[in-house]
Formats: C-alpha cells, structure tokens, sequence
C-alpha cells in the first residue's frame, strides 16, 4: 500500500533526526584507519553507546549541531505555521547562544585564536561556525544574519522539515533558500542545499513540481 503525503513528510523528519543522533557518536571520525577499527567492533554501529568523536561528546541519543538546527527550524515553521524568517532568527539566536547548552569557552565566537589551542574532545556539543558566525551578525545588529565564508552541509542536514511543508508548492525552493541564508549566506550553501531539496521533494511525491515535472517513478 502506498504511503501518503503526509506520511512520507513525518518519515522524512523522523528519520532524518533518528539517522542523526545514530551517527552523532561516530561523528568527524576522520582517521578511516580509526573509523575502520570502530565499525569493525560492532556489526551495527548505529547509536554506539561510547562516543568516538574526537572533537565532542555527547550521550548516545542527542543531536549533533546539524540536528539541533533541523529542530529549531521545525518548531519554528511548526509554531509559526510556515517560515518566519525574524522568528527562526531569534529561536536559532535563544537554542545556540548565551546560557545555553553550546555556551562553552570553547564554542565561544569571540574565542582569541591566538590562545593555546583547546583539549579536546570538549565535553557537551559543538557549536558550527556557520552559528558562531550568525550570533556575532546578531550581537552587531546585522539586517543579514548568515556567514559568508561557511560551506558546510548545515543546509542539506536540516532540510527536511521545510521540504515536508512547502513540497509541491511553487514557492518550496524559494522557502529554503531564505532558511538556508539566516545562518549560511553564500550561494555555494544555497546551491548546494537547492539541489538535496529537490531529491527529497521528489520522494515525498510522485509528481514533483519542483523539479519542472520530471516524474520520480
């Protein structure tokens, strides 16, 4: 029996946030000799209960930053009934910034560089630089909140939740673009976020507007 819109919109949120926190523990691994030892210890390293990252910690079962930004984007558009721009601002602003969990010495934004160089992993999350970024650009006022020089997959990690909501809908890539730019704003980021909403968009319907009706199946 096929699945309906709606249902394909909840299982692309769902599983987006379960793949993360399942990955979360094994997150940055860089050293595929070390990655390769730490797959080979359990033949589903899915939620392994001992992190492994060697930049942060947390319990097996949160989000990483990417998914912590995939929430605050779905409450946003949940609470506000679709995109606000100034409220996704503000609640991106509260969940990352001054007295909240990510309020580390490390994490903070106007860390000196020049300083000895952190211990890591940290204990507790990881705030990106894109966030690191956007809080100065609010801190100074900023009519434009994103960072400029970031190219991380932040976009693409926390998409879902909008493609559930405007897929179909002329205005969907538009949508995405304007979440995309209060904490990356650059159109490598906007490009490359457009691209994964159109794939996603596809999965949720059999026809997809958005992509100049090009059938999926």
């Amino acid at each position: 029996m096929a699945m309906s819109l709606a249902d394909r919109a909840l299982g692309a949120i769902i599983g987006s946030a379960v793949a993360d926190a399942a990955a979360q523990p094994l997150h940055w691994v860089y050293d595929l000799d070390k990655l390769d030892g730490f797959l080979n210890e359990a033949p589903t390293p899915e939620f392994r209960p001992k992190s492994a990252n060697p930049f942060y910690r947390r319990d097996t079962g949160n989000q990483s930053c990417y998914g912590d930004q995939a929430f605050v984007l779905l409450e946003s558009l949940s609470e506000c009934g679709g995109l606000n721009v100034n409220d996704l601002r503000k609640r991106t602003y509260n969940f990352f910034g001054p007295r909240s969990e990510y309020d580390t010495p490390v994490n903070d934004p106007y860390r000196d560089m020049s300083g000895p160089r952190p211990q890591l992993p940290i204990e507790g999350p990881w705030r990106h630089g894109s966030i690191k970024s956007f809080m100065k650009n609010m801190d100074a006022g900023k009519e434009e909140t994103g960072c400029e020089t970031d190219f991380q997959p932040d976009g693409i990690a926390k998409l879902a939740p909008i493609v559930a909501l405007y897929a179909g809908k002329p205005d969907m890539l538009e949508k995405v673009e304007e979440a995309v730019r209060v904490t990356q704003n650059n159109d490598a980021c906007v490009a490359e976020t457009l691209a994964a909403a159109r794939s996603v968009s596809c999965m949720k319907e059999t026809y997809c507007m958005a992509c100049t009706g090009i059938r999926t199946w």
